[in-house]
């Protein structure tokens, strides 16, 4: 199978679109080959999902109205 090339803007937005919703099958190929094959756009999908998953466990812990010094430290750690 022939995977046609999309270019990093494209993969980015991908992976943070699926973080609500459901890809389509063919996104979801293009997006997993693009990300095989880029090291940054697989170390910003990596990066992405650590503050996501932060930001979602915050929201549910009732923390959604601003970031305090706590949680930029615990996202800055999760980065590193």
């Amino acid at each position: 199978m022939n995977v046609p090339h999309i270019p990093c803007e494209v993969a980015v937005i991908n992976v943070e679109k699926s973080f609500w919703q459901r890809l389509s099958v063919l996104d979801w190929i293009k997006t997993r080959w693009h990300l095989i094959l880029c090291k940054n756009c697989s170390e910003y999908e990596k990066d992405s999902k650590i503050i996501h998953r932060i930001l979602r466990s915050m929201r549910n812990d009732g923390m959604h109205n601003h970031l305090g010094v706590e949680e930029i430290e615990k996202i800055k750690k999760a980065l590193n």
